[in-house]
């Protein structure tokens, strides 16, 4: 499996959802965009001109970022919808063995994708999770003997899927 398909895996296990006719994939900047939009809105933009040219060619259809906004119209949440769900999705989630339906990282596992994956492929399968289910937040950083430990990424993984979170550990 190429790089590129790998990280999309990522992004899409991590924040995405499928439905009969679309992948969402949900960005995880709701804090940010309350208390730092400027910067929660450059982060998606980036991520966005990086991800759409990347989508079109691994799956030949057009992505769309979208700013979710609430009643008031006010922003809380970044999204990228692409139309359809093509058939290397399901081709994919079948070898992997995940369900292509509803909120990916409620029951997906990367166990029947680790095999396709060499280090470079692993290395960008945990970006792209990163880039969805990551956290830099200190508060959510381990301590050592009462110091903060830099430089740690935690992952927002949900307690129902906890097998994902051994089967990173054994990559």
């Amino acid at each position: 499996m190429n790089p590129e398909l790998a990280y999309f895996l990522g992004l899409t296990i991590g924040g995405g959802e499928i439905t009969p006719d679309s992948i969402i994939i949900r960005f995880p900047y709701k804090r940010w965009i309350r208390e730092r939009f400027e910067i929660s809105a450059q982060w998606f933009s980036d991520s966005v001109d990086r991800l759409i040219p990347l989508i079109r060619n691994l799956l030949n259809v057009q992505a769309r970022p979208r700013i979710i906004l609430n009643a008031n119209s006010e922003p809380v949440e970044f999204v990228l919808e692409i139309p359809g769900v093509p058939q290397l999705i399901y081709e994919l989630f079948q070898i992997g063995r995940i369900r292509p339906l509803g909120r990916l990282r409620e029951q997906a596992s990367i166990k029947g994708l680790i095999g396709l994956l060499d280090d470079e492929g692993k290395k960008q399968l945990i970006s792209g999770l990163a880039d969805t289910i990551g956290s830099c937040v200190a508060s959510q950083r381990w301590r050592h003997g009462g110091v903060l430990v830099s430089n740690v990424v935690s992952f927002e993984i949900l307690q129902i899927n906890y097998w994902l979170a051994l089967e990173l550990c054994n990559l």
